[in-house]
């Protein structure tokens, strides 16, 4: 336990609110890319928007934001927002991919029964582990929470602003 929750329960709810606050917030911003391209190509790409990862999607609506967007500021809100979450999906694969578990040994520290949500990196010359504590997932989860917030607001402009051109 941590002198921030007052018990083992408390911690465990911060973890059940913060880690469906975080999965639900990248749902939306997954959503905001699906919406952005049904909205932006003058093709219908549906069928194959919907097998694309994300991150490819992103890289698809950065390339058609600046043909069909004639907005210059809308255009970099919209770049720098996108850009921003290509610079969390490793995060949220983390976080949506890996179990919450008891850390019950540092070498550095000695016993430690800290939860964290981890997730073990292989390669050939080492193992090692990443770690997301309670801590670092309630500021993760108010980051994305607050991205996913601005995003949809820039993508009401997006389309707006597709809307009034047509």
């Amino acid at each position: 336990m941590t002198d921030r929750f007052d018990s083992y329960e408390e911690e465990i709810g911060a973890w059940e609110v913060h880690l469906g606050k975080f999965i639900l917030a990248c749902g939306e911003i997954e959503r905001a890319t699906y919406e952005l391209l049904l909205a932006l190509p003058t093709e219908d790409l549906s069928s194959i928007v919907l097998n694309m990862k994300l991150v490819l999607r992103i890289d698809l609506i950065l390339s058609l934001l600046p043909q069909r967007i004639s907005d210059e500021g809308l255009v970099k809100q919209m770049s720098n927002l996108l850009s921003k979450v290509k610079d969390k999906i490793g995060t949220r694969n983390i976080i949506a991919h890996n179990p919450v578990e008891l850390s019950l040994y540092d070498s550095e520290h000695g016993i430690d029964t800290r939860q964290a949500v981890s997730k073990f990196h292989t390669d050939f010359e080492k193992m090692r582990k990443t770690e997301i504590d309670i801590y670092q997932l309630i500021d993760r989860c108010t980051e994305m929470q607050l991205l996913a917030s601005e995003l949809i607001q820039t993508q009401y402009k997006v389309e707006s602003f597709l809307e009034r051109g047509k």
